[in-house]
Parts: C-alpha cells; sequence; structure tokens
C-alpha cells in the first residue's frame, strides 16, 4: 500500500521537477502498474508450484533495492524502468500474503485477514504523511518524493527480513500431498504456541485420496493451472473476481483507484484554490483521508461477520464510495470537498479489506495463489490503462468533471459486478472444489 501511494507523491512532485505534462507523469504509475501485472501472476504461479515461501522472502527485497536505487534517478525514463521492477515485486505480494495468512489460519478465523489489512491503512497513511514532515521539513517539493521513496524502501528492506524465518504454509505441502511435512509444520506450531493441534491422518486411504484429488499438482503446468480455474463453478468465481476486485477491487476498483487515487493531488489543488494548493496542504488532507481507513477496517471486520457477509459488505461499500465520489462534482466549499473524498475513501478501503480476505478464501488451496494471481494481474491491466486516460483528461477543458463521471461509474461497476459473487462465509470450498471436478469429469465421461 505504501508503493501505491507513494505514485501520487511522485506523480505530485517529480512532475513539477522535471517540468512534465499530467500525461507524461501518468507514465509512471501506467510502468509500476505494468510490473505489478507481470508479477502478480508470475509470483502467484511459482507460489502454487514452488511454495508460497519462493515468493514470500523474495518480494520485499526485489522492491527494497530497486526502490532505494530509483529514489537517485537522474531522469524520468530511469524513473520509469525502475518503477517496473518495482512492480513486479509488489505484484508478488499482493498474490502471496493474504494466502499464507489464510493458511495459517482455521476455516472459523479466516475472516481475520480483513482485520489484518488494518496494516494497508498504516501504509497508505504512512506515506503522505512523510511526504507532508519532508516538505515543511526541507521547505522544498523537488526533494520531497526522493525522500519519501528512501523511507519507503528502506521499510520494505526491514520486512522482508523480518519473515526469513517464516515457516511454509501446511496447506502448500497438502496440495502437493506431502502429509508428513504438513504435520511437521502442524507440530512446529504446536510448540511454538504451546496448544495442541489435530495432525492430518496419513493412512494409506488417505494419502491415495489426496492424490486423486490433487492428481499431480506437483508437475502441475500454466495451461492446467488456467483449465482448473475457468473449470466448472470455479469459473464464475474466477470471471466475477477478475471483473470486482484487491488493492481495490479487481478491474473496475483498479480502474478507479489508479485514475483518480494517483491524482488526488491535482484534485485537491484544483478544488482548493489558491488558498489551499501548496503541497503541504495537499499531503495534511491525504493524510486526513487515510486516517478514516482506521475506522473502515475496523467496521469491514465487523460486517463480514454479520449477515452482510463477505459478499454484500464488498458490493455495499463499493456503491457508497461511488456515490461519494460523484458529489465530489457538487461546488461545495473546500472543507465539503475533504469529508466526501474522505468518505469515499471509507467505503473504498472498507471494501478493499472485505475483499483482502474474500478472494483467497474464494479459490481451492491447488490453485489459489494462480488465481488470486491472475485476478491481482486483471487489476493491474485496469490500472496500466487508467492513468493513461487520467492524464489525458485533466489536460481538456472540463476533464475533471469527465474525470470524476468516468471513475465514479467504474466504482458502481464494481459494486454491481459485486452482487454477483458467491458468499464464502462459512463455505468449504475445497470439498465444494471436489465435488464440482468430479461431476464435472463424470459429465465429460458420459458424453
Amino acid at each position: 500500500m505504501m508503493w501505491v501511494m507513494l505514485v501520487a507523491v511522485v506523480i505530485n512532485d517529480a512532475g513539477a521537477e522535471w517540468g512534465l505534462s499530467d500525461f507524461m507523469v501518468s507514465l509512471y504509475a501506467m510502468s509500476q502498474s505494468a510490473g505489478v501485472f507481470l508479477g502478480s501472476y508470475f509470483w502467484g504461479y511459482m507460489s502454487d508450484k514452488y511454495g508460497r515461501m519462493f515468493s514470500f522472502k523474495k518480494t520485499l527485497f526485489l522492491c527494497g533495492v530497486t526502490g532505494c536505487i530509483a529514489a537517485f534517478s537522474y531522469d524520468f525514463p530511469m524513473l520509469c524502468v525502475l518503477a517496473f521492477i518495482v512492480g513486479i515485486g509488489i505484484g508478488g505480494d499482493i498474490s502471496v500474503d493474504g494466502t499464507v495468512f489464510i493458511e495459517f489460519c482455521p476455516k472459523a478465523d479466516r475472516h481475520m485477514l480483513t482485520l489484518m489489512s488494518f496494516v494497508c491503512v498504516l501504509g497508505s497513511i504512512l506515506v503522505p504523511a512523510v511526504a507532508f514532515v519532508y516538505t515543511v521539513a526541507t521547505n522544498s517539493d523537488y526533494w520531497t518524493w526522493r525522500y519519501t521513496m528512501v523511507t519507503v524502501s528502506v521499510l520494505n528492506l526491514v520486512f522482508g527480513l523480518l519473515r526469513w524465518k517464516c515457516m511454509e504454509t501446511p496447506h502448500f505441502y497438502v496440495t502437493q500431498g506431502k502429509l508428513e511435512s504438513a504435520n511437521a509444520i502442524l507440530r512446529r506450531l504446536s510448540d511454538i504456541n504451546k496448544k495442541p493441534l489435530a495432525l492430518i491422518p496419513v493412512e494409506e486411504d488417505t494419502t491415495t485420496l489426496m492424490h486423486e484429488y490433487l492428481s499431480d499438482t506437483g508437475n502441475i503446468g500454466v495451461s492446467r493451472q488456467l483449465q482448473r480455474l475457468f473449470k466448472s463453478k470455479v469459473r464464475n468465481t474466477t470471471l466475477w473476481f477478475m471483473m470486482v476486485g484487491t488493492k481495490q477491487i479487481w478491474f473496475f476498483t483498479a480502474f478507479t483507484f489508479s485514475g483518480f487515487g494517483v491524482f488526488m493531488p491535482e484534485f485537491l489543488k484544483k478544488a482548493g484554490g489558491s488558498e489551499h494548493s501548496s503541497n503541504a496542504d495537499v499531503y495534511a488532507a491525504m493524510t486526513l483521508q487515510q486516517l478514516v481507513g482506521v475506522v473502515s477496517v475496523l467496521g469491514a471486520t465487523l460486517a463480514v461477520r454479520s449477515r452482510l457477509g463477505r459478499k454484500w459488505s464488498q458490493a455495499l461499500s463499493l456503491i457508497a464510495g461511488s456515490v461519494f465520489m460523484f458529489i465530489f462534482l457538487v461546488p461545495f466549499a473546500y472543507w465539503a470537498v475533504l469529508l466526501c473524498s474522505t468518505l469515499f475513501y471509507f467505503f473504498s478501503l472498507m471494501a478493499y479489506s472485505v475483499q483482502y480476505a474474500y478472494t483467497p478464501e474464494s479459490f481451492p488451496a491447488d490453485i489459489r495463489n494462480t488465481g488470486v494471481g491472475l485476478c491481482s494481474a486483471s487489476n493491474r491491466l485496469a490500472s496500466v490503462i487508467s492513468p493513461l486516460i487520467a492524464g489525458g483528461l485533466l489536460e481538456t477543458q472540463y476533464g475533471t468533471i469527465a474525470a470524476v463521471v468516468v471513475y465514479s461509474g467504474s466504482l458502481f461497476l464494481a459494486g454491481a459486478c459485486g452482487c454477483m459473487t458467491k458468499e464464502t462465509k462459512g463455505a468449504n470450498i475445497e470439498a465444494e472444489a471436489e465435488t464440482l471436478t468430479r461431476e464435472s469429469e463424470s459429465s465429460q465421461n458420459i458424453i
């Protein structure tokens, strides 16, 4: 989330430093999104094939090292190339993090991943807050983005080190048919928590059943993974989540955030006029907008456990966010503009918090990371296109109005698609996937 928020800071400051147009600076956002597009599927597939830790322990180092170099870019093309590499690391993190958490949780506690998205809110608050401090401390707009990028990169390296001793998830070993290895992890977890854990039975009939169900997933290829994702009712889950979706809800929500979100400084400057158009004012306003996310996460955690469940918590939040974004058009006073944009973030971040847990628990374990990675790639495809559209619109006479209408409509469509997804609260995804697979195979045999 820090990298996503950093895009707005870079677009605002680097564009001024190098004298770039809105359309030109949008190429930075496009470059990073293109990297995430590639990294999302690549790391997701590799995690399903070689283990969750294969990606989990590498992505933050890639972001941190590349980000430190990017902070010293001598021109804009160099910055865009390095942003693409950073994006590859971000894509892996998006694809793997939620899966790792869910696969260490009992089914009854999977909703806790929604609460864990609180750390994403902290990241979104940190970046504009740090940018505000650097702007005030240095009294310079041109170096703020460099200082902020170094700060984010160093934090990535620190967090990467903290991951180094993480264990492989038991779920991954189960998908490979390695039940003894899964039990070894469960024993270690039992020792760490000082609580007994039930082990997986490894009798011959159980092992045989696992191999029949998983059908050699250890040697699974790209084409086989994609076939599983688009097979029977799993296909409906894949398609809806590709259209609806994480950083903010896979295609339409990403389209909105990557256009409206990254150009938020520009929107705030135009709304604030001469009195509220300094970078210090802009970053203070952005910090306020993101602070509301703390309440969003708590609200989302309660909502997913209520009668609304995952499905309606997500859909209604997205629709509410689109409404407040549209109200942004009304020529209120500056305080009213801040209120509407803050409420837009409140509901949008609430939807994201739900989606953070909703997507990985919607796919069976053997194709979970590939599914999440594919959805995230769809998200990034929208993120590649959207900043270019925003940059182009803002250079026209009625660009602000057109941009808000386009991105508000996109968020509303995300909410509408959310109404079509399948509720996962209390669902046994593994058992349903096994049943669907057997039904599909039986139908093929009959034909």
